[in-house]
């Protein structure tokens, strides 16, 4: 333990993560810092970066949420002082990562020690040469589970202009347009040039998801690919039901917009009936294991591990 008390680790890459992951590992024995793109711009960025250069010098860790590649000349103080660079895949830093030419992903990944956040991203890496411990990469707050209305089945999508087809934009509001009797709440686009209908309602970019949570039964995402979704597991929080192309407790598996359709009836047939119960097993796997407490304790955990041993041997990628 450093003369002060408290470990220090730097805490790099995606400002969303890195913000929130740091006041999660925040505690009596860790003093995170923050070094983002985004921080970089609050102050002239050379000098920014010379500062985040100097202060390197005294963490005791280099972590980085989201890749596919990590700061250079951070890798190369703490591969010379003999300290662990940690780089957190999050999710389409994986599909990214594979194509990089075999060459440059050796010197690129060398010294590196690779966390991920869900087994299916864990198995891609693994098949170009990258071993990973799977992780969590964000936690949860406890904001309730509101009870259900039953006046209509109500759809929660995510569906971000920027990314409408990654999203299945057109296959999920079309489904949805065929279903008239089930209300359907699309945040991330605001719906210009979207297929309309009378039950499609789009909300563009909101602040807070809490509320959306609380006025729908069912969350619905089938993305191209994904990592573990913070959405997937804060509707789980609220005891919604999750429709989602990955497996995870408390999820209900759909693959494609047929299986999705089938199980909003499904569910929509519950509601009629007053038999559609909130989903408490979804909820406790949730707050069991991303609340704030369980991530920053794994998380610390895992970071005094890397300290207290040599650098693994598996940190880059796996020989061939």
């Amino acid at each position: 333990m450093p003369s002060d008390g408290k470990h220090q680790i730097l805490i790099m890459g995606l400002p969303y993560f890195a913000q929130r992951l740091a006041k999660v590992i925040a505690s009596d024995d860790w003093m995170p810092t923050v070094y983002t793109e985004s921080s970089a711009l609050m102050m002239r960025q050379k000098l920014r970066r010379a500062l985040m250069l100097l202060r390197a010098l005294s963490q005791d860790v280099a972590y980085q949420v989201g890749g596919p590649t990590f700061d250079k000349r951070i890798k190369a103080i703490f591969r010379t002082l003999h300290r662990p660079a940690v780089l957190h895949w999050v999710g389409s830093d994986v599909s990214a990562v594979r194509e990089i030419p075999q060459r440059m992903l050796i010197e690129e990944m060398a010294g590196i020690i690779h966390w991920v956040d869900a087994p299916w991203l864990q198995s891609e890496l693994n098949s170009i040469g990258i071993a990973a411990t799977v992780l969590p990469s964000f936690a949860i707050d406890d904001q309730g589970a509101a009870p259900f209305s039953r006046e209509h089945l109500e759809v929660l999508l995510y569906l971000p202009d920027s990314r409408w087809q990654f999203y299945s934009g057109d296959a999920l509001t079309g489904m949805a347009a065929s279903m008239p009797t089930i209300e359907f709440t699309i945040v991330g686009s605001k719906g210009q040039n979207r297929p309309q209908a009378a039950n499609i309602h789009y909300c563009g970019w909101v602040k807070g998801l809490s509320q959306y949570y609380d006025n729908s039964h069912v969350f619905v995402r089938l993305p191209e690919h994904d990592g573990l979704s913070a959405m997937v597991v804060e509707a789980l929080a609220h005891a919604r039901h999750v429709l989602w192309n990955h497996e995870l407790r408390g999820v209900t598996l759909t693959t494609d917009v047929d299986q999705v359709r089938m199980r909003l009836s499904q569910l929509d047939a519950l509601r009629a009936t007053g038999e559609l119960q909130l989903n408490h097993a979804g909820r406790e796997y949730a707050l069991q294991n991303f609340s704030s407490r369980a991530v920053g304790d794994v998380l610390r955990h895992s970071f005094r591990e890397l300290l207290a041993s040599p650098l693994r041997a598996h940190a880059g990628l796996q020989a061939s």
